[in-house]
């Protein structure tokens, strides 16, 4: 599949950003991740994304884990984002 990307100035990206560093308490930076996410689909229909997700423990090891903390977290900026993001479109 060709790459695609949804620009870092993007309302989207910004929304994430702002609400990660809220509920984090700590400044969160942008960067590119691994590749074959969901987000594929979505942008090739023109639809912006970000991925935001949990610091993973022993990742791809046995018994890799993520925070109870870090779940709870992810919930609220992703809840918030939407919010934001859906208000903005208005």
């Amino acid at each position: 599949m060709d790459p695609n990307y949804t620009p870092i100035d993007h309302e989207i990206i910004r929304l994430t950003l702002k609400n990660a560093e809220t509920v984090r308490g700590q400044r969160v930076f942008p960067t590119s991740g691994i590749g074959a996410t969901d987000c594929r689909h979505f942008r090739l229909r023109g639809i912006p994304c970000s991925v935001y997700g949990p610091r993973s423990y022993q990742m791809g090891a046995p018994d890799e884990f993520i925070t109870a903390q870090d779940l709870i977290d992810i919930v609220k900026v992703h809840t918030l984002t939407a919010f934001d993001y859906l208000e903005w479109l208005d």
